[in-house]
């Protein structure tokens, strides 16, 4: 997973936006629980509340917890999710 993140982190110094279509980014990374990549797609402005809207019915933290993916929900803890959220 840490390569994943490297490879994002660079596409990301090298142009691509994470603002931008970033949706299918988001549930790629909590459905491979890689909190590496959430991580860096999250600290570089992508927008959960987009990925929320369109892909997880009951939010993207509690998406991860029912799926068993820990570092998913880590990272979407560290970055600001709400777990009271409902």
């Amino acid at each position: 997973a840490n390569g994943q993140a490297q490879s994002v982190a660079w596409l990301i110094r090298h142009g691509a936006n994470p603002r931008e279509g970033n949706s299918r980014a988001i549930v790629s990374a909590v459905s491979a629980n890689s909190g590496t990549v959430l991580d860096v797609l999250l600290r570089n402005g992508a927008s959960l509340q987009d990925a929320e809207k369109t892909h997880f019915k009951d939010g993207a933290l509690a998406h991860a917890v029912l799926n068993r993916k820990p570092e998913a929900a880590k990272a979407l803890l560290l970055n600001g999710c709400d777990p009271y959220r409902s």
